[in-house]
């Protein structure tokens, strides 16, 4: 079955997306921050991960960091969602591996989703992101 792991401290986006994903056919888990993604990593690894990057207690840049330095997730599909259009967010998101950033106020769910199946297919491919 197709897995997902959302990622995101905002309560409503995670739900959106955790509804979206189930009726697009996938399994689904929700944390709301990188230190809860890491233990929903350690009972089942997704498919693909949609991670936020602010977030409180471990953002998704630290997340990264770590989930990266992990042979066994090292090529985990990772796609981050992000309200900030930061260079440098950018740049560190790029630097861990990530090839598809979207802005959390111009996205299409729809194009979120074929980018999802886009790099469970090819985890080196890339997105067009908004």
């Amino acid at each position: 079955m197709n897995s997902i792991l959302v990622v995101d401290d905002d309560s409503d986006s995670r739900a959106i997306l955790a509804k979206f994903f189930r009726g697009a056919g996938f399994q689904v888990r929700a944390a709301p921050n990188g230190r809860e993604a890491l233990i929903a990593l350690a009972g089942a690894v997704p498919d693909v991960i949609v991670l936020d990057v602010m977030m409180p207690e471990m953002n998704g840049i630290e997340f990264l960091g770590v989930v990266r330095s992990y042979l066994r997730w090292a090529q985990l599909p990772i796609i981050v969602l992000t309200a900030y259009d930061s260079p440098d967010i950018t740049e560190a998101a790029h630097a861990h591996g990530v090839r598809s950033i979207f802005r959390k106020a111009s996205y299409q769910l729809s194009d979120l989703l074929r980018c999802v199946h886009r790099v469970r297919q090819d985890p080196e491919a890339t997105c067009e992101t908004c």
